[in-house]
């Protein structure tokens, strides 16, 4: 863990890859399923896990919960598309950003030595997973002990066994100091070297070649059954596999029925809501709202998660069309609803308002000094997240912050009018048509019909998309539901949360895969995530010659 660099292709690209193009913005082509699997597959690079796994899997083995998330710093949140130089939400599974920097291998450093003080202080603990007690001195038995212990938290933390010539190496560095002090200080060397270790921190994925699968310079390799297992339980719990699973892993090649079965038990799981969850969290997100009311934050976080869960546990669709949402009766005022004294699912009372693009929480996203709106920014954010559109940065010799002379009684349309004409028309000509049509929702999510700096200037609240007019969030979502647009959207973004930006020229026929198989379910996001798990592309990588 001591280099520093890209852990990907020379300069971090892929030239391999190829992103979906269609007649328009964010359409997939319409092309046949590739027929090979080796064509299928992604080209990875290797999987650093994300701040939050990393946490997860040091609770579950040590009980230490919190500990990364405070010390590691976070994961990117957005990066450069290679291909069009736009700037794109990233999610924290991407194994294409995650650099081996230097403050991320200092901080690994000292979270390393506070987990290790941690576990080797719980000495209940350490007996228990080691499966026997030490005796005051060091004994052979003691050493023994000491290299259960290893082999036990070793299995967990690596997430398969360890060799011989691994445990050899760590038992004998940590029995010098075991017994020139306690066999404690031991455990703690161990666990300090087993959290810096790249075979814990990276998604390692050798796979077994197969001889059957070789063309145009790649040979195909299956996923062995610790790996499949490892992809599995990350993808579903956000978390690496349990003892339970591991178990698993040891007996028999993992069958295509076998790994469906296990994606079944493992999405009825209470973990696997929390994980879909974190993933509409980190496409929409909805919990980094500029809200400086505490109270109003936290009602408007908790709105936008019972929707998640409700449209999840039914029709997907529902997360934007619901013509109801979960509020208090605080945040029920905010938004105009009459009559609401308790928290509970209430009708918005209002014909715009339609699911999460209503809410709060993702409105704010897009806000400027308070409730003030700025159209292109909320234009872009909308057709990024959930058009799938490509939206360009603007060129070098353009302050996208540059306001327009105008007189003090012009209107917001005046002001854009101005600002989108010459060279920056072919951006603003996209964005800010969809922007204007949330315009009558200010950046809290309350209802207006006029601005706040001008009353005398109304707001017609008109968007358009592509030609086709619309008012509002209710009337956005019908146009792009009944296209399909923004389930195609939802499905892309999964692609890529799944697929940890892996993505090659095997997306579009996957996509068509996942899309089918979504659409052909009733929108059930938990089939979308085991059409995934169960598709060839799901137990392979493949690897230039």
């Amino acid at each position: 863990m001591g280099c520093s660099g890209e852990i990907a292709a020379p300069n971090n690209t892929r030239d391999d890859w190829t992103p979906p193009r269609g007649d328009r913005p964010g359409e997939v082509p319409g092309e046949e399923p590739i027929a090979s699997p080796l064509d299928q597959a992604p080209r990875t690079a290797i999987a650093r896990l994300s701040r939050r796994e990393l946490d997860a899997a040091l609770g579950q083995v040590f009980g230490v919960h919190g500990a990364a998330l405070r010390v590691l710093p976070p994961d990117v949140a957005e990066s450069l598309d290679e291909d069009t130089g736009a700037e794109i939400e990233t999610f924290d599974t991407n194994a294409n950003v995650k650099t081996a920097s230097d403050v991320f291998i200092s901080a690994l450093e000292g979270l390393a030595e506070e987990i290790a003080v941690a576990a080797s202080e719980n000495h209940e603990a350490v007996h228990a997973l080691a499966g026997c007690t030490p005796s005051e001195g060091f004994s052979d038995d003691d050493l023994r002990c000491l290299e259960a212990y290893t082999e036990r938290v070793g299995r967990r933390m690596f997430r398969r066994p360890l060799r011989e010539e691994e445990v050899t190496a760590l038992v004998d560095e940590a029995a010098a100091f075991a017994r020139d002090y306690d066999f404690y200080v031991g455990v703690r060397l161990i666990v300090q070297t087993l959290v810096q270790s790249p075979d814990f921190l990276y998604r390692v994925e050798l796979g077994t070649p197969d001889e059957s699968e070789v063309a145009e310079g790649y040979a195909l390799h299956r996923l062995t059954n610790y790996e499949l297992m490892t992809r599995l339980s990350l993808l579903i719990l956000g978390e690496p596999p349990s003892d339970a699973l591991l178990d698993r892993a040891a007996g028999e090649e993992l069958s295509d029925e076998a790994l469906a079965t296990l994606a079944d038990e493992l999405l009825a799981h209470p973990r696997a809501t929390e994980q879909i969850r974190h993933f509409h969290a980190s496409w929409i997100r909805y919990d980094e709202l500029r809200v400086a009311n505490e109270e109003l934050r936290h009602d408007m976080v908790q709105e936008t998660e019972a929707l998640i869960d409700r449209a999840t546990d039914a029709e997907w669709s529902s997360l934007f069309a619901s013509d109801e949402s979960y509020v208090t009766a605080e945040l029920a005022a905010h938004y105009g609803m009459d009559g609401v004294s308790e928290t509970g699912w209430a009708s918005y009372q209002n014909e715009q308002r339609a699911g999460v693009l209503s809410h709060g929480a993702f409105l704010s996203a897009s806000s400027i000094e308070g409730t003030g709106t700025t159209p292109s920014r909320r234009g872009a954010l909308i057709a990024k997240r959930f058009l799938c559109w490509t939206i360009l940065p603007p060129p070098p010799d353009v302050n996208a912050d540059d306001g327009v002379a105008l007189s003090e009684d012009a209107c917001k349309t005046d002001a854009y009018a101005v600002h989108a004409a010459g060279s920056c028309a072919s951006c603003h000509d996209r964005m800010d048509p969809v922007g204007f049509g949330f315009e009558r929702f200010d950046g809290l999510g309350g209802y207006r019909e006029v601005e706040r700096v001008n009353p005398s200037c109304t707001i017609s609240g008109e968007g358009n998309i592509e030609g086709q007019v619309f008012y509002g969030p209710r009337e956005f979502v019908s146009l792009t539901l009944e296209s399909g647009a923004l389930q195609r959207c939802g499905v892309q973004h999964f692609l890529r949360y799944a697929s940890r930006g892996h993505t090659s020229g095997y997306e579009a026929a996957l996509l068509t895969r996942l899309g089918a198989a979504f659409v052909g379910s009733g929108e059930d996001f938990r089939a979308l995530i085991k059409a995934f798990v169960t598709d060839p592309v799901f137990r392979t990588r493949k690897e230039a010659l």
